[in-house]
């Protein structure tokens, strides 16, 4: 065999090799460049956050990408903005206290501005209604004593004070600084001590000082009970003394209203007027005297 052949063949083998090769080569290098284009995109994804019916700006509102780690808080305007962001198909998911969440699907292929319109969260429950059952007097007399003056016992002392008025009752006495100016005191503490209830409303305008009396009107009062000993739980810190609770008589029924007071008296002269001047008209038709 002509060795000129074998190494002409040989060369040509060789050259083929290298021509594969350098396609290989470049085959890679071209996909590699083309990844790293792609993978290199990256866009930003923004907008604003506000309620459905009002249009406030909703302030700390959290904005999610759903399997990524990709997320943002709106600013004091409500917007928001994620920043190196991929390019593909992602979720949205927005929240915010008291609002319902929104999820949005949403692909991402450039710088796009999406807005949310959050619903307030309606929560609805069953009706709680919570009442308060106890026999007063029972638990009281537990650890307290209770004194009551009623409306016989009251009917005594009408046009006293109300100092004067408990002064019978064991354990109250009176620290009296002059005419129809007495303080009941119980179990030696008075003022800011013992607690004065007139219809369940503290009665607190003249405890500060000695010589106040409560301003209680004497003629109204239908029943007083003393709760005589520490009442703090249910009554106040103040209520170290005691409690004074005047219950006031009911208020009469009026079955008449009269809408205006003021038009009254006018209404009744009119009516007089009208009925005088009929009166005067009817004689000068009898007598035929001239209008």
């Amino acid at each position: 065999m002509n060795p000129n052949f074998l190494e002409r063949s040989q060369m040509q083998t060789m050259c083929k090799r290298n021509d594969v090769v350098q396609r290989l080569v470049c085959c890679v290098v071209l996909f590699s460049a083309l990844t790293g284009v792609v993978n290199a995109q990256t866009v930003s994804l923004s907008g604003s956050v506000r309620d459905r019916e009002t249009g406030e700006a909703i302030v700390g509102a959290s904005i999610k990408i759903l399997g990524t780690r990709f997320g943002a808080l709106t600013n004091l305007e409500g917007k928001y903005r994620i920043e190196n962001l991929p390019l593909g198909d992602y979720e949205l998911q927005c929240s915010a206290v008291s609002y319902e969440s929104q999820t949005v699907a949403v692909r991402v292929m450039e710088n796009q501005e999406l807005n949310f319109r959050l619903s307030l969260l309606n929560v609805k429950k069953e009706e709680i209604t919570v009442t308060s059952e106890r026999e007063k007097d029972v638990l009281r007399q537990a650890v307290q004593s209770i004194a009551r003056m009623e409306k016989a016992d009251l009917d005594k002392h009408r046009g006293q004070t109300l100092g004067e008025t408990l002064h019978e009752l064991p354990g109250v006495t009176v620290l009296q600084t002059g005419p129809s100016i007495a303080k009941p005191v119980v179990r030696g503490l008075h003022s800011q001590r013992v607690v004065v209830l007139n219809a369940g409303v503290r009665q607190e305008g003249q405890q500060w000082g000695a010589e106040h009396a409560p301003e209680i009107d004497p003629f109204a009062a239908a029943k007083i009970e003393v709760v005589k000993g520490a009442a703090s739980v249910e009554y106040g810190a103040d209520a170290i003394g005691g409690v004074v609770r005047v219950e006031p008589r009911p208020l009469p029924k009026i079955m008449l209203w009269v809408e205006n007071l003021r038009s009254m008296p006018l209404a009744i002269m009119h009516k007089e007027h009208s009925q005088r001047c009929l009166k005067v008209q009817l004689v000068r038709q009898w007598v035929g005297a001239p209008k």
